[in-house]
């Protein structure tokens, strides 16, 4: 049977819904430049889909345009990925992580109340963390998944007349940061789910 997810509004960003495959609700890359010094609490994207053993879900935050080595997070963000199970728009589980540094300035990412795993989960960035049985997360820096043609937009708006293309994508080689977690299905007790993602500053 088939996962059927379903839309969620949150506070800082919209949930995603797909049926069998990745769908995508909502993008939100840039703000406006007095906004600049929150860029690490903004939420781009939210995505959601499903194999057959494990639900996947991943949240692209502080805009698109990162150059392949920065290295820099913020340690003042609590990121939280929400997911709702029984379509009632509470979250019923609160996937919470956030950032932080070693004494050699080497960044890490701690994961908090991943269901299926015992206790908190920390580890480096940009690599690939096995949290417990069956349960992976990432944290780090990526190609924005996003794909969106600029052009075609602009030239639409200027002549009336559709312009897009799918092989002009504006956010390829872009980078995002992002935070991916793979679960088990049989992790939860539904075959309905919400996502959406929130943040929080806790400096």
């Amino acid at each position: 049977m088939p996962i059927r997810f379903t839309r969620r509004r949150g506070a800082a960003a919209v949930g995603a819904i797909a049926l069998s495959a990745l769908a995508l609700i909502a993008a939100d890359h840039n703000d406006a430049p007095s906004l600049a010094s929150l860029r690490p609490s903004d939420i781009n994207d939210v995505y959601a889909w499903h194999t057959s053993d494990s639900v996947v879900m991943a949240v692209t935050f502080g805009g698109p345009g990162m150059p392949a080595d920065d290295a820099t997070y913020s340690s003042d963000v609590l990121y939280t990925l929400n997911i709702d199970t029984d379509e009632d728009n509470v979250a019923n589980h609160r996937i919470r992580f956030q950032f932080g540094q070693n004494t050699a300035g080497a960044w890490g990412v701690r994961f908090h109340d991943v269901p299926g795993v015992a206790g908190s989960y920390t580890g480096a960035v940009d690599t690939v963390l096995d949290l417990g049985p069956s349960v992976k997360a990432f944290a780090g820096l990526r190609d924005d998944p996003f794909f969106f043609d600029l052009q075609g937009f602009q030239e639409t708006v200027a002549m009336g007349t559709v312009r897009f293309m799918n092989t002009r994508d504006f956010f390829a080689g872009r980078n995002t940061k992002c935070a991916v977690l793979e679960i088990p299905r049989a992790t939860f007790a539904s075959q309905t789910f919400g996502f959406w993602a929130t943040t929080e500053i806790v400096r």
